[in-house]
């Protein structure tokens, strides 16, 4: 009897835990939202985002926000060290546009985040074109009858 009330009240907690950090997630996420439509309050906002970011891990747009919050808090180093964190992340962000960066404009940190930016969006792969199809018909339905009739592809 006892084993089982203690493997009830350890399914309990293994249980709940999940409920409980799903519904801060929630909570928190609402509460940045809220914070980002106003803009006024950009401490409240990193503080949010901090507490949020472990509950999302890897989440481009909380790194993105508080580079953001950051900028306008007048952290450069925090700021750019998030720019940073962004651009190994693969991203590609139009950061010229945004206004909130416009403190950091002129640091050489922000212009390698730019550029890296701009790699990001060039191309990965090596493919290049192997075989180009002689008929108008070649289309991959085609193929296995055209192959019946002796074409080699």
């Amino acid at each position: 009897m006892t084993h089982q009330v203690i493997a009830a009240a350890a399914l309990a907690v293994v249980l709940g835990a999940p409920a409980e950090a799903e519904a801060r997630w929630d909570v928190l996420n609402h509460a940045a939202a809220r914070c980002g439509q106003s803009r006024a309050d950009h401490q409240k906002l990193r503080d949010t985002l901090i507490e949020l970011s472990p509950l999302m891990p890897g989440n481009v747009r909380i790194v993105y926000n508080l580079a953001a919050s950051d900028a306008m808090l007048h952290e450069p180093a925090k700021a750019l060290a998030e720019l940073s964190r962004l651009c190994r992340m693969g991203v590609i962000f139009d950061l010229k546009a945004d206004t909130d960066f416009v403190s950091l404009a002129s640091s050489p940190e922000f212009s390698q985040a730019l550029d890296c930016m701009v790699n990001n969006g060039e191309t990965v792969t090596r493919a290049k074109l192997s075989v180009t199809c002689p008929m108008r018909t070649c289309c991959p339905r085609t193929l296995p009858t055209t192959r019946r009739r002796g074409a080699s592809w």
